[in-house]
């Protein structure tokens, strides 16, 4: 589990080193109130290096509204069907 901020932010940049050519489908989108949300879906993305290697998995985002803005709140995701 990855939590704060500074955390968060050296986690996905270090994945950006590592993978490539991202993709999400968003699978639903259901409104959890005037404020909130859930989201599910599917990833796929290539992995860098000598032997590149498609990975595939699937995840949940919470959205927030703080304002007129929305920001992730939780989200989660593994890899695997």
């Amino acid at each position: 589990m990855v939590q704060g901020r500074a955390a968060i932010e050296a986690m996905w940049k270090s994945m950006a080193e590592q993978v490539g050519d991202p993709k999400l489908t968003v699978l639903d989108v259901k409104p959890l109130g005037p404020s909130a949300a859930r989201e599910i879906g599917n990833f796929s993305l290539k992995t860098k290096g000598p032997t590149p290697q498609e990975v595939s998995g699937k995840y949940v985002v919470v959205w927030e509204k703080v304002g007129n803005d929305w920001k992730m709140a939780t989200d989660i995701w593994n890899d695997g069907k």
